[in-house]
């Protein structure tokens, strides 16, 4: 990869010269958004957070990036756990308190919770009942593919009813579902960058499947008020769906009635 191509990605760049470490061409070219995300907080606790994430997602055998992608993302996993030890001790601190976050943790203030209380079921799993109250978008829900639909109620109704173990998780029957379940346990632990950086994947991997990641991936960006990536992922649906070009909106109800119209739209034309 030239120098003009490596350039925006100076952090990861500079380590990798430095540490005579192979640059992640392959990340860069396949996922380039994820590698803008990953340089943008590289040195910190929240890029080793999202390496860990992207590298080990919360349901074991997932495919997810292709060999020699993952094989990059392993190498600078390595190079940044080498490079930022000094740094990085409150990501595996288990005596972390929840309220010694960075201004820059990609967890959603509006939803702080103390991480030693019982895991709740997924809100977004509860959609039918939650989604005035949380702001998430029933129709965009309804877009899901049935299959992931219905096992993300059944791994919910399983969490809420479970006194003993946890219940076995049924595997997704397709990539695209892994894509989607390991995302919504992200979003569900309030991961928001490492989990749209799976939808973001699919997006790559999957571009004409469903309108569900795009219309999704603006409502977490909404939420995370980066109004950039909205822009790309609305831009994004436009392309592959023919469909108009949601706009942003600072407001959370004038945008979520936008964001309804157009996820209805999609669910008259299934």
């Amino acid at each position: 990869m030239n120098r003009k191509h490596i350039e925006p990605f100076g952090r990861i760049a500079k380590d990798c010269r430095e540490a005579n470490v192979a640059f992640p061409d392959k990340l860069v070219e396949q996922f380039e958004r994820v590698a803008h995300k990953l340089n943008e907080d590289w040195g910190t606790p929240e890029a080793a957070e999202y390496l860990n994430d992207l590298l080990f997602p919360s349901r074991p055998g997932r495919r997810g990036f292709p060999p020699e992608v993952a094989n990059e993302i392993l190498v600078i996993k390595s190079l940044h756990e080498e490079r930022y030890a000094h740094v990085l001790g409150t990501v595996w601190d288990a005596t972390r308190k929840p309220q010694q976050r960075s201004a820059r943790d990609d967890r959603d203030p509006a939803q702080s919770r103390d991480d030693t209380q019982p895991r709740q079921p997924s809100i977004y799993a509860t959609r039918s009942k939650m989604a005035a109250k949380e702001r998430h978008s029933a129709s965009v829900a309804r877009l899901m593919p049935k299959n992931l639909r219905e096992q993300l109620t059944r791994i919910s109704t399983s969490q809420a009813m479970a006194t003993g173990p946890a219940s076995p998780v049924p595997a997704p029957a397709s990539e695209l579902e892994e894509l989607l379940l390991d995302a919504e346990r992200l979003f569900e632990e309030n991961h928001l960058n490492s989990g749209s950086a799976l939808l973001e994947q699919l997006t790559t991997l999957f571009p004409e499947s469903s309108p569900y990641a795009y219309l999704r991936l603006m409502e977490i960006y909404f939420r995370m008020q980066r109004q950039e990536d909205f822009d790309w992922a609305s831009q994004r649906l436009s392309e592959q769906f023919g469909c108009d070009k949601l706009d942003w909106v600072p407001e959370p109800d004038a945008f979520m009635a936008n964001l309804d119209r157009l996820a209805e739209k999609f669910l008259s034309m299934s």
